[in-house]
């Protein structure tokens, strides 16, 4: 019995450290720009420079053991933020709070925790170009 405990005990960790993996962020010199979206809001398109300072702040998201399994978190107020290669494609990553908590999920790979400042971030500036979170 005791034995049987300690197996699933160390089959439920070790299940977990497969999803807690962290999220792959692009290197900041490949990055040409950035698109940032909330909803169905307008996008706004943002310089590389932008990007590097995007790209810092989501490095220190925290993998969390949760995985993900679809193209766009189901969460109300989702901001998408896509960053835009020099040589062409691009990655996806979303940000979104949850639960009192702020989430960094990339399809299909991860979803961590990341820090409040990171919406904070996103949402940041007086001028229209700026203004993501609550947009219309």
């Amino acid at each position: 019995m005791r034995r049987a405990a300690v197996c699933l005990l160390l089959c439920l960790l070790t299940g977990c450290r497969a999803l807690a993996a962290p999220v792959v962020l692009p290197d900041p010199a490949d990055v040409a720009g950035v698109t940032v979206a909330a909803g169905e809001g307008r996008a706004v398109r943002r310089s590389g420079d932008y990007a590097a300072v995007l790209i810092r702040a989501m490095e220190g998201a925290r993998p969390a053991c949760r995985a993900s399994i679809h193209d766009a978190p189901a969460v109300p107020g989702a901001i998408r933020v896509e960053f835009l290669f020099k040589s062409g494609g691009s990655s996806r990553v979303f940000v979104y709070t949850e639960q009192g908590r702020v989430w960094l999920e990339q399809p299909y790979q991860s979803v961590c925790e990341a820090d409040e400042k990171l919406m904070a971030l996103l949402g940041e500036g007086d001028s229209p170009d700026a203004a993501i979170g609550g947009m219309p």
